[in-house]
């Protein structure tokens, strides 16, 4: 469990990207254009093709609020994980599944614009049949521990 915490960590120091912030001066404001975010691979408990870009924070720091986009592809599927803080979920595109029972005649489907939070702690099992791209925010480190039913 440690180990994988720490691969996962491994890979997060390469997520975030260099110098592709706008800093707006007056008032302070941190502006991402959608042109500009530099899309890497998502970590290995993800599919190889799912992409990741870093809006705001570091995702690997303890206590530091962060902002990313994961863009998944078809047939996308996440085992059974829990996280050990709250993560938040906004659909921008396409659609995901979720199942707190952890099959898929539990699903509950949430699509562009909507929105949900998975407490700290709670299994569930994350796909996408269609594809989807998503926007997680939450308090670092992130991070997934799978989950043995």
């Amino acid at each position: 469990m440690v180990g994988f915490a720490m691969l996962v960590l491994a890979w997060l120091a390469c997520a975030h990207p260099p110098g592709a912030v706008e800093a707006v001066v007056d008032p302070p404001q941190l502006v991402r254009r959608a042109d500009t975010l530099d899309w890497r691979p998502c970590p290995p408990v993800l599919p190889d093709s799912c992409r990741i870009a870093v809006l705001e924070g570091d995702p690997r720091a303890t206590g530091q609020l962060y902002t990313v986009r994961l863009a998944v592809p078809e047939a996308f599927e996440m085992p059974p994980h829990t996280h050990p803080r709250n993560e938040r979920l906004t659909v921008l595109d396409g659609s995901v599944s979720v199942s707190f029972a952890l099959d898929r005649e539990e699903e509950r489907r949430f699509e562009a614009d909507d929105y949900y939070v998975t407490a700290a702690g709670v299994p569930h099992v994350v796909w996408s049949d269609a594809g989807a791209t998503v926007q997680l925010t939450g308090i670092g480190p992130w991070q997934t521990d799978p989950f043995t039913p």
